[in-house]
This record gives structure tokens, sequence and C-alpha cells, in this order.
């Protein structure tokens, strides 16, 4: 929010002093307490405090708005010696432990406490006559009168509150099997046996709504070319001639058409685990037809969570 206060007429009293008015009390000039819609350096909650910046010319101040009777000063009597018109008060929250404003990407932020506005309601005053006198109250912007600075509640038991209605807790789950060239085909001698090829690694992507509860899916991969076990088949590219092998998921052998649990999900794109085929029987490999063998397996993928929707 910013304010702007113009020079006054020549007809108009001088300015003496700038200061807030604020209604309610302030817990005694205390830091706010401040709750976020996901973790920022490792937390949800924070304190803040109300910082004004406050600019005449080229002089800049930055102070911190705190006294809980809600009359702080901007600019008093010395100020004015040297002030340089227009004076622009612009208003922040200061958050206690964050480094930088690109942490707090994505990021709401509302009033942990539920007791209406939180704020208060603000207007500009200045000290006119002499610098002892009385106060009057300075419009700004187009307004002809006082305008309150911060009306809306963002409390708990608002239309308002962010965590309640506004905030979608969606979380979107994907699911890519990746490839190298070198891992799309393999020899089969180097799956047979106690041996395994890499073919790839599948990666689960989770994006919108990052909060701390553990994720999980259920994952199925059924053979294309019509096993009946738990095993899958190869199937040679012109004629019926089969040879099976299993197929492994980060180190863990995967049935055939029977669902495992991939639990324990974290947000973004680091969810990854290989994909290994092994288990083939070399001797029984070499007696079927030459040529080239293939399978496609298919990938169905189902979020446990209630919150989150598959890709």
């Amino acid at each position: 929010m910013q304010w702007e206060v113009a020079q006054h007429s020549p007809c108009s009293p001088s300015l003496f002093a700038l200061r807030l008015n604020r209604s309610g009390n302030f817990d005694g000039g205390g830091p706010y307490d401040l709750e976020s819609t996901k973790k920022v350096n490792g937390k949800k909650k924070f304190k803040a405090q109300l910082v004004a910046k406050v600019s005449f010319g080229s002089t800049p101040r930055v102070l911190t708005i705190n006294k809980s009777a809600g009359d702080d000063a901007l600019l008093g009597f010395w100020d004015f010696l040297s002030v340089r018109y227009p004076i622009t008060i612009e208003f922040y929250l200061g958050i206690d432990k964050i480094k930088n404003a690109g942490q707090t990407s994505g990021t709401g932020f509302q009033f942990e406490d539920d007791s209406g506005p939180n704020l208060g309601n603000f207007t500009l005053m200045g000290l006119s006559g002499s610098w002892w006198g009385s106060e009057e109250t300075i419009p700004f912007g187009a307004s002809t009168s006082p305008t309150p600075f911060f009306t809306t509640n963002y409390n708990e038991d608002s239309s308002y509150y962010l965590n309640g209605n506004l905030i979608d807790t969606t979380v979107y789950v994907s699911l890519s099997i990746e490839q190298e060239e070198y891992e799309k085909s393999i020899n089969l001698i180097d799956a047979s046996g106690t041996l395994r090829a890499k073919v790839g690694q599948t990666r689960i992507t989770l994006e919108g709504h990052e909060q701390g509860s553990t994720q999980g899916v259920s994952i199925t991969f059924t053979d294309g070319n019509g096993s009946t076990n738990t095993d899958f088949r190869l199937r040679h590219n012109e004629i019926a001639s089969f040879i099976p092998f299993s197929l492994y998921l980060g180190g863990v052998k995967v049935n055939n058409a029977v669902p495992i649990t991939w639990p324990n999900l974290v947000y973004g794109d680091t969810n990854l685990k290989d994909l290994e085929v092994g288990g083939i029987n070399h001797q029984n490999a070499t007696s079927k037809m030459g040529g080239e063998y293939s399978d496609t397996i298919t990938v169905y993928i189902i979020p446990l969570d209630t919150n989150l929707i598959g890709l």
C-alpha cells in the first residue's frame, strides 16, 4: 500500500509532523503471527511486523511500526526543515526467517489469530499550525477524506481465509518412463540369470499445492504380449515365439498386472526409480528363433491420497 502527500497550498498551514493513527490495540507493539500455505525454509509459521518506508526527495527512511497505541511517528519537526515534496509512504510486512522474496514464490500468507481485522484501520495525521499545535487528517490519493489502510479480514472465520476457501490443495501427480538410447534395446545375455539390464527409469512428479504430508500412488505394469502369469514376455517381431523375463522397479521385482505401492513421494520431480530387466533363461532363449524380440508394457497409476489427481 502506498500513500503520497502533496505540498499544501500557500494558504494552508505548514506541516510540522506526520504520524499514523490506527484503531485498536496492537499487542504492545509485538510482532504479528503469520502462517503460510507451504513450507519456506522448513517453516510454516512466521513472525512479522509492519514496516513503513517514508521517502521525501532522494531520502528514504524505513521504520518499524510497532506502537500499541497506534500513533507511530513518521516524520518529525526536524525532518520538515529539509523535507522535499511529495512525501511517499509505502507499507510492507517484514517477515522473519525469509532470506529473499524469491523463496516465497507461490506462497500465501495469512494472519494466524482469528479475531477480527489484523492491522487495524489507518489514517494519516499531520501536525499543523505550529509544531506543538493541533493535528489534521491529510487526504491521500484521489480521496477527499481519510481512507482505511487495511480492513480486509483474512482470519479463519472469514470468507477470505486462504487455507479455508481460496487455496486449492490439489496435488497433481504424473508418471513418465524415461529411456536413454542405449537403454531401448539390450543383449539378452546381459539380463540372464541373476544379471539385470537397465532399460530406463520411472519418474513421478507432484505439482500443485505443496504440503508436508506424505503422498503415495499405486502403479500397475501390464504385459502387452498376453502373459498369463506373474512374469512378462518378449515376442519375436515376426512369429509367435516368446521369451519370459522379470521386471524390476527400484530393485524390487514387479509382478505382471499386480499393483505395487510407491509411498512417501516428495513434492517436485525427484521421485525416481530404475527399471531393469532380468531373470531370462539364457539356454531357453538361445533355442528360440533368432531375430528381434520386444514387449510393450502398459503402466497404470492410481493416487492413494484423497487430494491427489493423476495426469
